[in-house]
């Protein structure tokens, strides 16, 4: 099993954090709002994102969960995203 320091999983995790910083400013760009760090239903949901529809008071809801690992991504489904009818897995491999 992999060792890291103390200083190596705080680097580590602030590049995450980084990293759902800069997802979030994409989406915010294109017109959505977005919140982070968002709990629905007892998960927490690394951004939620909404946009107006263009008729009525309507609104397109989104879930974000963003992962930055070195190495390939094992993910089989999530909780979060069982009840979810649109949601998006944002995957940054940096090898």
């Amino acid at each position: 099993m992999d060792q890291k320091t103390t200083e190596e999983k705080r680097e580590r995790y602030f590049e995450a954090k980084t990293f759902e910083v800069k997802t979030a400013d994409i989406f915010e760009i294109l017109g959505f709002e977005v919140e982070l760090n968002r709990n629905i239903g007892g998960n927490d949901i690394d951004i939620y994102i909404k946009k107006k529809m263009s008729f009525g008071n309507h609104y397109e809801h989104y879930i974000c969960e963003c992962k930055d690992y070195n190495g390939m991504l094992a993910w089989s489904g999530s909780t979060s995203m069982s009840a979810c009818r649109q949601a998006l897995i944002i995957y940054s491999n940096t090898n």
